[in-house]
């Protein structure tokens, strides 16, 4: 007997136990709920599967096509349920090519405990937000995002009171939603527990209210091109927490940058195509978290502060277009995560920054429209992951360096409009060695003959040649014969007395733009017009 007793009491708490683990887990071994199965199945017959991506930079999947009523609900591609009630609680078809009118008796607000959907990416063919979207309170993550929307946003919005994440953002040649001019102002006394507010191409026209410093919980407030105009509520960017903002092409939101605190998490801020003003202060060093600052087509003046410099995790720093002057600080050498830096048409003066020597992981470079003067230093080659360099008008003299025709990955040179007077000689260099597709080094102070050695430069699509003083020697044009790749070619005003035979030019077949002004061209070997789109 006690033998007995003594097997049994083991395996009852083995039955006691498995018991438990199959009450906890039978909703997801079971299929979901009827009701919730039969109303998705409604919402993937409301829509076609686009068979053609009407956006072809985005990587889709139908995913509904995966739906089939033999199969759990719960585990169709998209779908997440409550494990404890089997109800459907997110819902992902962001990128699934849907196509057709959303409507606003779609089955879709049959599943009344969604706490996430995400439509991103999809087309139903500018019909109007449902206003039926308020009635799903649950909701704390709602992106309709790039979905060719159109009309106003349904002030049903603001029942969602539970929303941590609201993502309207239109494509700026799609745009169609607008917002009444209060909007903002109730969704800042409504929404009070949004950490992301992305609305942009959306058309708000209206100022930027004070009262959005209410959403003490926001990290990104993106409003890029929604007609905002008003001065900005400067507080907002020092917001605790706030990670990223993105302000750019609102040209009536006028601004300044207030001075920041220490404790700062901010990653992103971009004011591009805004009307900001006045200088920027010794306190942005204390944004210590920043990686990319956007502030070019604004009103922006005064000189860079060195504190500037010392934000060592920038990435891209763009401060072109604005009205910045002095030489750049030294600080800059700090700046070596750089991938892009952008100080272009501007007031900039001094010689070339030789910090910038430090960053090595520099794609763009673009200190075109200042004032620097001096020489590039010959050393540029350690910038080796440099893609593109733009000096373009400034005050640069001396010889250029023949090691930028040597760096693996430049493909731009644009140096038009200095005093550079001389080319170090490349003829040793290899015609594999090069990536160039476009060398632009019209109206400098070169003179001679045009180096033969440019004919290694085989990937070249552009070559600007311009002003080049040949002292009225013969241009031998047998140097670009073999560029077979050339698109465009400017040898306008090359001081020559001799007349251009353009018949060597012939083989060029992807030839389209041929710039010859200012030269004496032999009509009789000219080559047929009809194989440009542009001869001058």
């Amino acid at each position: 007997m006690r033998g007995s007793n003594s097997f049994r009491a083991p395996y009852l708490l083995f039955l006691s136990v498995s018991s438990l683990l199959n009450t906890f887990a039978s909703p997801a071994s079971n299929l979901c709920r009827p009701d919730q199965r039969e109303a998705l199945l409604e919402f993937k017959s409301e829509f076609r599967i686009q068979k053609i991506e009407f956006q072809t930079r985005i990587i889709s999947y139908p995913k509904k096509k995966s739906w089939e009523k033999r199969m759990d609900c719960c585990s169709w591609d998209g779908v997440r349920c409550d494990p404890m009630s089997g109800e459907v609680i997110e819902l992902d078809l962001s990128c699934s090519r849907l196509h057709g009118r959303f409507r606003s008796n779609s089955s879709l607000f049959k599943l009344g405990n969604l706490r996430v959907l995400n439509l991103a990416f999809n087309d139903f063919d500018y019909s109007p937000v449902p206003v039926q979207l308020g009635e799903l309170v649950r909701l704390t993550k709602l992106n309709l995002s790039s979905s060719s929307l159109s009309g106003q946003i349904p002030t049903q919005i603001m029942h969602l009171t539970q929303l941590e994440s609201l993502d309207l953002t239109s494509f700026w040649y799609r745009s169609g939603l607008s917002a009444e001019h209060l909007f903002l102002s109730k969704l800042a006394q409504n929404l009070t527990n949004l950490r992301e507010l992305r609305l942009d191409s959306v058309d708000i026209s209206s100022e930027i209210p004070q009262n959005l410093l209410n959403l003490t919980s926001l990290r990104s407030l993106h409003l890029s091109g929604c007609n905002l105009f008003g001065k900005f509520p400067g507080n907002v960017l020092r917001m605790l927490g706030i990670r990223s903002v993105r302000l750019s092409n609102n040209t009536n939101l006028r601004g300044s940058l207030p001075e920041f605190h220490g404790n700062s998490s901010l990653e992103t801020l971009d004011l591009y195509e805004t009307s900001f003003s006045g200088g920027i202060p010794n306190t942005i060093g204390s944004l210590q978290s920043l990686k990319s600052l956007r502030l070019s087509g604004c009103n922006f003046c005064g000189n860079i502060p060195p504190p500037l410099g010392n934000l060592s995790y920038l990435t891209s720093v763009d401060l072109s277009s604005n009205n910045f002057s002095g030489q750049i600080p030294s600080s800059f050498a700090n700046l070596n995560r750089l991938v892009s830096l952008d100080l272009g048409d501007n007031e900039f003066s001094g010689d070339f920054p030789l910090g910038f020597l430090n960053m090595t992981k520099l794609s763009e470079l673009n200190l075109g429209g200042n004032q620097f003067t001096g020489s590039l230093p010959s050393n540029m080659s350690v910038l080796s992951n440099l893609e593109l360099l733009a000096a373009h008008e400034n005050s640069f003299a001396g010889t250029l360096p023949s090691s930028l025709f040597t760096m693996p990955s430049l493909t731009v040179i644009y140096l038009v409009g200095n005093q550079l007077s001389g080319l170090d000689d490349f003829g040793n260099m290899s015609s594999s060695s090069s990536k160039l597709r476009q060398l632009s080094l019209g109206d400098n102070d070169f003179n001679g003959p045009i180096p033969r050695s440019i004919s290694k430069l085989v990937d070249l699509i552009l070559i600007e040649l311009s002003y080049w003083n040949t002292g009225g020697n013969a241009v031998d044009l047998r140097v670009f014969s073999c560029l077979k790749s050339l698109l465009s070619i400017d040898l306008s005003y090359l001081n020559t007395t001799t007349i251009l035979d353009l018949s060597i030019l012939s083989p060029l077949n992807e030839l389209q733009d041929l710039r010859l002004s200012g030269n004496i061209v032999d009509k009789v070997k000219r080559v047929p017009v009809s194989q440009f789109s542009y001869l001058l």
